[in-house]
């Protein structure tokens, strides 16, 4: 791409300036899981074989991205953790800016105009998450793919924006619609490139017959009963990004919002019959199509994700290039204005403590955010107290807040305190809490019914089921106990402390210990 040097030079300065010293930063959120401690990377296998979380988390998640994956598998080992990752999502972004200023000038911007509108989106803290966090690239990918195959269609590539487009969907999910979106471009440019549109709708294809495949299911049920609720939010949340970009957050609440929803979807009629006038509006129309359906995962995850909004920032980046023209040189000073607000959420996605702490300096009810900071003093820091407070407002709203809330009582000795909060819990690990609790306070018939309860919500973990037999002891149930520790064994054969236990319990029942089984001394 032959880019000229004054405009092209000044906007890829801003944008490094932008990200540059967060390159140093480590992983967040997410990250520690999906990339530090996934399996999956270490395999081209497992890339294309599991999903995000790797093939040892539990049941199939909905999430496939498999392209995705690869970049990361590639990176971790070249270069195992976050600096390479953090790089690689700056140049994604720098291609992304680069793109967004090529297709403006293609619609009709000037030289000066385009690299404006593009260095705008490029520093705009609005669009950071998707750079700043090393999972953010499951945004990057899919968005280079599209905008470069936008690209390669109005330079008369018709072979490469198809191969482009194509691998789109395995970025992520919502960019099934890609085809659509080639008809939309079809529709602004009076003309339909054939070879884009099939392999686009090749591609496609192939992503979805490979989810079946695989066994992995769309997420289709994120939108629940009224979609227009969570494409509200979205709108209304990025509209708030827009104009205040220092409104940055990872944990923004989400608050359904069905009549504005209902707006939106008026409006994308309104805009798909005028970009058959006024083409430059497609660089919003087209990339409505994949932003809408994204917005439908904050239903179920509870929070508006700024990075649901950086496929829109781009757009927004060419249609702004039409309005910066007026302006002049002195337009720069709107993307340079904005440099130092995103350097200093750069500096909030240091680590996880700096970044939910940034959030909850905003919102000090934001109970996810606050759940998050006390995740880390508790368990990072080991600071009990400070981090209770924040586990109790974090009560309603994430399920994991009531566990470790039991751990810190349970640390206290306050047993009273960790059987209430028993029933607010979800995890096989609230229900060993409270059967532990009910033993310390001598009901040995609470303890049991919950320690039965662990082992139904992790049948898997030999844990739960040496809790159970204890229980099943205590209430001199043999054989039952015996039952339970065989389970345990048949999980993890290797534990002599269980094989010993089980050994006592047969004594008990008046039947020996199975052959091979070791004995206690």
């Amino acid at each position: 791409m032959n880019l000229p040097r004054g405009p092209a030079a000044l906007a890829m300065l801003l944008v490094a300036l932008a990200y540059g010293p967060s390159l140093g930063n480590g992983w967040a959120w997410d990250d520690h899981q999906l990339l530090a401690a996934n399996p999956a990377l270490s395999s081209f296998s497992g890339v294309v074989l599991s999903d995000v979380w790797g093939p040892v988390n539990g049941p199939t998640s909905d999430l496939y991205r498999p392209l995705v994956m690869a970049t990361h598998a590639v990176g971790q080992a070249l270069l195992p953790g976050p600096g390479i990752e953090h790089v690689v999502n700056l140049a994604l972004h720098l291609f992304i800016v680069a793109c967004v200023a090529r297709i403006a000038i293609h619609l009709g911007a000037t030289q000066r105009a385009a690299w404006v509108g593009a260095a705008v989106f490029g520093v705009h803290a609005g669009a950071s998450e998707a750079v700043f966090w090393v999972t953010g690239r499951h945004d990057l990918v899919p968005c280079a793919l599209v905008f470069g195959g936008w690209l390669a269609l109005l330079e008369g590539r018709s072979w490469l924006a198809g191969a482009l487009l194509a691998l789109a969907p395995f970025g992520k999910e919502p960019f099934l619609l890609t085809p659509l979106v080639v008809v939309a471009w079809a529709v602004a440019r009076h003309k339909v490139d054939r070879p884009a549109l099939a392999l686009s709708l090749g591609g496609a294809a192939a992503y979805y017959a490979t989810r079946v495949a695989l066994g992995f299911p769309l997420p289709v049920g994120a939108a629940g009963a009224n979609p227009l609720g969570p494409i509200g939010a979205g709108a209304a949340r990025f509209a708030q990004l827009l104009f205040v970009p220092a409104s940055a957050a990872v944990t923004a609440p989400y608050v359904a919002a069905p009549a504005l929803g209902a707006a939106v979807l008026l409006g994308c009629v309104v805009l798909g019959a005028l970009t058959w006038r006024v083409p430059r509006l497609v660089a919003i129309a087209a990339p409505l199509l994949i932003w809408l359906p994204t917005n439908l995962a904050a239903a179920q995850i509870g929070i508006v994700a700024d990075r649901y909004s950086y496929i829109l920032f781009a757009g927004a980046g060419i249609l702004l290039s039409a309005a910066l023209e007026r302006l002049g040189r002195a337009a720069w000073l709107i993307p340079v204005a904005l440099v130092p607000i995103t350097i200093s959420r750069g500096f909030d996605w240091a680590t996880d403590a700096t970044l939910f702490g940034a959030d909850l300096r905003v919102d000090p009810t934001n109970p996810r955010a606050a759940f998050h900071v006390a995740w880390d003093l508790h368990l990072r820091q080991g600071n009990c107290a400070a981090a209770m407070p924040l586990y109790r407002l974090a009560l309603d709203v994430e399920p994991r807040a009531a566990t470790n809330l039991q751990s810190c009582f349970a640390d206290a000795g306050d047993w009273p305190a960790v059987v209430e909060l028993g029933p607010r819990t979800t995890s096989s690990a609230g229900a060993m809490n409270t059967a532990r609790a009910y033993a310390q306070l001598g009901d040995l018939q609470q303890a049991g019914g919950w320690a039965r309860l662990a082992t139904e919500r992790e049948p898997t973990d030999p844990a739960t089921w040496v809790l159970f037999a204890k229980a099943l002891a205590n209430a001199q149930r043999w054989a039952e106990a015996v039952a339970a520790l065989d389970r345990a064994l048949a999980l993890n054969p290797e534990d002599v402390n269980v094989a010993a236990l089980r050994a006592k319990a047969a004594e008990q029942l008046k039947t020996p210990s199975p052959t091979g089984t070791p004995s206690p001394d």
